[in-house]
């Protein structure tokens, strides 16, 4: 994802940290695309917290996959192993995770929700607004909303997890 302004709070909570340590990871084999791939079990787990109703274990994985997805774009370009296989990577992993955080969403509050039919839909929808939001081939976004969320994905997250409470009744 692209920097956000020094001021906002994406910045403070994953950029101020991680330019504190990000050097240190370029002499080791640490390939942005593994760190990336970690995104995958990560939102397994979210998936997994939601539906056991684990609020404070949401939140906590939510902060740490929003750090490795701010992180492994950072390992790419400090440490000179940006690929466009990466960039590619990077976005799947993202879908996947909104994927799994909107179906844990959907599956916590109607259990009956929990089926392959309410997984593709939610899947399509998703596709649907990462294809309208996303440009793909430049892993830019290409509206207002999209550059917004990019800029602002953990304060965003951080919304829908309180919306979930409140909705969830946790």
């Amino acid at each position: 994802m692209p920097r956000p302004p020094e001021n906002s709070f994406e910045y403070l909570l994953n950029y101020s940290l991680i330019d504190k340590y990000v050097e240190n990871l370029c002499p080791t084999s640490l390939h942005p695309n593994i760190v990336s791939l970690l995104g995958i079990p990560l939102a397994l787990l979210i998936y997994r917290n939601m539906v056991l109703k684990n609020k404070w274990w949401v939140l906590a994985l939510i902060i740490i996959r929003q750090h490795l997805d701010a992180l492994d774009g950072a390992i790419a370009r400090k440490c000179n192993k940006k690929t466009e296989i990466g960039g590619k990577i990077d976005m799947w992993v993202d879908l996947f995770f909104t994927v799994m955080f909107i179906f844990g969403f959907l599956v916590s509050f109607y259990p009956s929700y929990k089926n392959w039919k309410t997984f593709v839909g939610v899947f399509i929808i998703s596709w649907v607004f990462f294809n309208i939001n996303t440009n793909f081939d430049t892993h830019e976004m290409s509206t207002k909303l999209g550059e917004w969320h990019e800029q602002n994905g953990t304060v965003t997250l951080i919304i829908l997890w309180l919306i979930w409470i409140y909705v969830v009744r946790i």
